[in-house]
C-alpha cells in the first residue's frame, strides 16, 4: 500500500501480493493486496483509493471464496469487478493466468477489462 502513487487513473486490489506484483509488472497498473479476501476493507482505506484514483478495480480468485467478496466489495465500495473465466482452465488469479496462457494472453484479456 505504502508503495501506491498518491494520485492516479486506475487501481487493482487483489487477494495477494504476488497477483499485484505481475498486473503492476505487466499492465502498469498500479496493485495491492487485501490481507485476505474475506477481511473487511477499512472505510479509511477506501476514501483514501477513492481520493487518490479515479478507477478501483477488485479481481479476487476465481474460487467461492473469492467470487462471493468481490461482488460483495465491488458492490459496497464502488469496486468494478473483474473475473477470470473458467474458459482459462487451471487459472484461478492472475499468476496463474500467466503462468499458464502466457504474457500476450495475459494482458489482451486485462486490456479488455481494464479501460
Amino acid at each position: 500500500y505504502e508503495k501506491l502513487p498518491e494520485i492516479g487513473n486506475k487501481i487493482i486490489l487483489t487477494s495477494s501480493l504476488k497477483d499485484a506484483m505481475c498486473l503492476w509488472e505487466n499492465l502498469n497498473i498500479p496493485s495491492t493486496s487485501s490481507q485476505s479476501e474475506s477481511m473487511t476493507l477499512d472505510p479509511e482505506v477506501i476514501k483514501d483509493l477513492d481520493k487518490r484514483f479515479k478507477k478501483k478495480y477488485i479481481l479476487y480468485d476465481n474460487d467461492a471464496t473469492g467470487l462471493k467478496f468481490s461482488k460483495l466489495f465491488a458492490k459496497e465500495y464502488g469496486f468494478e469487478n473483474i473475473i477470470i473465466p473458467k474458459e482459462f482452465i487451471n487459472s484461478k488469479d492472475p499468476s496463474d493466468l500467466y503462468k499458464n496462457y502466457g504474457k500476450k494472453v495475459f494482458i489482451d484479456f486485462f486490456k479488455q477489462q481494464i479501460k
